[in-house]
């Protein structure tokens, strides 16, 4: 059976010949292309048989398939590798093309075989996987229901998959062209606000603290309409010292029917940029006036709650128990010491406690375990409503976080916030050094001595005589 080169990509065109015969010559069909098209392409050389190749087919030649050498003194290039197949193949493949592709690891190219019809080929649309994709937040979530929703076999699912794919991006790009198209308006519109410096209501004076708040004609007919007219007495030609004077010689009212009208007299100015929205001197006072009864009557609401929530909070008697905590470090021995004191909401000393810890490799590890201790000693006290205090604002913070902590203390922020659930109200607190001196010192007595102590009830009324004036009542 014959054999037959395969045409390569750049090597003669359509309608030219392309095969020859593995046999010695040119077999009889290989005769008649010859006559009929007028030349055969050499399978190896790329050129004619009858003559050398012209400029034309000469840049149509992929140079070689074999490379070795990266300097040009010696660098080897060779066409060594060939596609082949049998006449059948090729008629039921009348537009196979095979494609040298560039080649990375092996010295030699690969060869793509491409049996798929030139117009099929044009119009295709090839799917590619765009890294983009993994970092939208709907992107696991849209496969998964892709995958889901189709039944058939796993090739149908991956076209479907693909297809489903290739929908939901170009919504995304078609979303976030929008929003591009609507920031960029938006972005023109401030510019073009940016560009004038003249006041947009009375386009008079130049748009400044001043003269937006104290002398322009629109809001001269505010101050006017609040009875606030003596506002504008003063002529200083500084923000502040404007401001400062106001407020001295205002009563509790004025200061806030003051400042009600600063913020909405800007928050129009906004309005008549951004949203073209106009309105008049009165009309603003009116607003403001509504939105100042609004507040006194929010205002007075709030103050009943409070008395009735005080009220009900003291006939329940809850005790609420403030712990605080602080630790001491030896690095030289990478032990550490935790001080905690507690108080019952009265003021009174309620428990002491210390716990030496070792193998800790950092003094914001051994701040951590002293919250981690104030936390359990709350849980083994039993109270729902506690409040821990530490000065290690780092700790606080991360212990008050909702997410994972990936520090190297992070295994022990994340006992701290599983054990969040113990109590129906938590506050974790951060507070000065100076106000932490009582478990600061416990913890440095506590490293010297290396001893854990914990004192509660009996035990503790027999220690507190012993203890200095000041331990004995909470200093908050």
């Amino acid at each position: 059976m014959n054999s037959i080169w395969l045409r390569e990509e750049g090597e003669g065109k359509l309608g030219e010949g392309w095969m020859e015969s593995r046999f010695d010559g040119l077999n009889e069909q290989n005769e008649a292309s010859k006559g009929k098209r007028g030349k055969v392409i050499d399978p190896i050389l790329g050129i004619s048989l009858e003559g050398r190749a012209t400029h034309e087919e000469q840049q149509r030649i992929w140079r070689f398939t074999w490379e070795r050498g990266n300097l040009p003194e010696t660098n080897i290039q060779e066409r060594l590798d060939r596609g082949v197949a049998n006449t059948n193949w090729i008629v039921m493949f009348p537009e196979i093309k095979v494609q040298h592709l560039a080649h990375s690891f092996s010295d030699h190219c690969p060869l793509l075989i491409n049996t798929r019809r030139f117009a099929e080929r044009v119009g295709d649309n090839n799917f590619r996987f765009e890294a983009w994709w993994l970092l939208e937040e709907s992107f696991m979530e849209e496969v998964k229901k892709l995958w889901e929703n189709s039944s058939e076999e796993i090739l149908k699912r991956l076209d479907n998959l693909k297809k489903g794919l290739q929908i939901w991006a170009g919504q995304l790009k078609k979303n976030r062209q929008k929003t591009k198209q609507m920031l960029t308006k938006k972005l023109g519109e401030l510019r073009r606000v940016c560009s004038t410096a003249r006041c947009p209501r009375c386009y008079f004076g130049v748009e400044e603290s001043l003269h937006v708040f104290r002398e322009c004609p629109f809001t001269r007919e505010v101050w006017q309409a609040l009875n606030l007219a003596w506002v504008m007495e003063n002529t200083s030609q500084n923000t502040w010292e404007w401001l400062t004077w106001v407020f001295k010689n205002s009563n509790n009212y004025q200061c806030r029917l003051f400042c009600y009208a600063l913020w909405l007299i800007w928050s129009f100015r906004n309005k008549l940029i951004h949203e073209g929205k106009n309105s008049t001197g009165r009309g603003l006072a009116q607003n403001i006036q509504r939105h100042m009864v609004e507040y006194e009557g929010i205002n007075a609401e709030k103050k009943t709650e409070k008395k009735i929530f005080k009220s009900h909070s003291i006939q329940e008697n809850v005790p609420r128990i403030s712990i605080k905590f602080d630790a001491a470090l030896d690095s030289r021995t990478f032990k550490s010491a935790t001080g905690l004191v507690g108080w019952d909401m009265r003021g009174n000393l309620l428990v002491i406690k210390t716990v030496i810890h070792r193998n800790v490799p950092s003094p914001f590890a051994a701040e951590a375990y002293a919250c981690l201790e104030g936390m359990k000693l709350g849980i083994a006290l039993g109270s729902q409503s506690i409040r821990i205090m530490g000065d290690s604002k780092t700790v606080i913070k991360k212990s008050k976080a909702m997410s994972t902590d990936k520090s190297v203390i992070g295994a022990i922020i994340k006992d701290i916030q599983s054990k969040k659930s113990f109590f129906q109200d938590l506050t974790l607190k951060h507070i000065h050094r100076s106000e932490n001196t009582h478990a600061h010192g416990l913890a440095k007595r506590a490293l010297a001595k290396e001893e854990n102590i914990y004192l509660i009830g009996e035990e503790l009324d027999r220690h507190i005589s012993t203890l200095d004036e000041d331990w004995q009542r909470n200093p908050d």
